[in-house]
């Protein structure tokens, strides 16, 4: 096993990196100019084993994973365009480990911004994906992912988050931080939504 610290490998792109995240303990998942969204087998040294480019076809500005080993596992891919489409991994990530391909599965696009995406988060329990901008003030949308369904209840017009820079869920799921370039966090409480 590797000591800790120590370089593993490198992963090559055809474009500058924009984005990445980790999509459960062995898959890598990054994304550029291009918008090419790649995956990499770091059980397999980091392998590129799928590639896809997501449809919106502007330069992707946020990448999110989440992985479940019993459910649904999830991809979300913001652009600079304000588009965030989500993808169902679960076809994907069973494809490497089979050596069959089968399709990526887009979820749901979401077009409720029309500025860059620049961050996003999935909430430990896998039924809700936050996304914001940070080009002004109050953008942030969650989506809750069994229905498909953007909430409008919160956050309101009302809700004064300031241009959020970065968000996060707790591990147990009950709670939102959400820093904004005031300097602030604000901590949320979510209910209903238990990991």
């Amino acid at each position: 096993a590797p000591r800790s610290q120590q370089w593993i490998t490198n992963v090559k792109m055809n474009t500058a990196a924009r984005a990445s995240s980790f999509i459960g303990e062995y898959w890598l998942l990054t994304s550029g100019v291009d918008a090419e969204v790649y995956l990499w087998d770091l059980r397999k040294t980091g392998k590129c084993v799928a590639r896809f480019a997501h449809d919106d076809g502007s330069c992707t500005s946020s990448l999110s994973g989440f992985y479940s080993s019993s459910g649904e596992s999830y991809v979300a891919v913001g652009a600079e365009s304000g588009v965030v489409s989500v993808f169902a991994a679960n076809a994907l990530l069973n494809a490497v480990d089979s050596a069959t391909k089968q399709p990526y599965k887009q979820v749901k696009s979401m077009m409720n911004l029309t500025t860059k995406i620049t961050s996003s988060a999935f909430h430990p329990s896998g039924q809700l994906l936050a996304y914001a901008s940070n080009q002004r003030k109050d953008l942030l949308k969650l989506v809750h992912l069994p229905s498909r369904a953007v909430l409008s209840q919160w956050p309101t017009s009302r809700t004064p988050l300031g241009k959020v820079e970065t968000m996060a869920f707790s591990p147990g799921g009950g709670y939102l931080a959400i820093g904004n370039a005031g300097g602030h966090v604000l901590l949320y409480q979510i209910d209903n939504f238990g990991a």
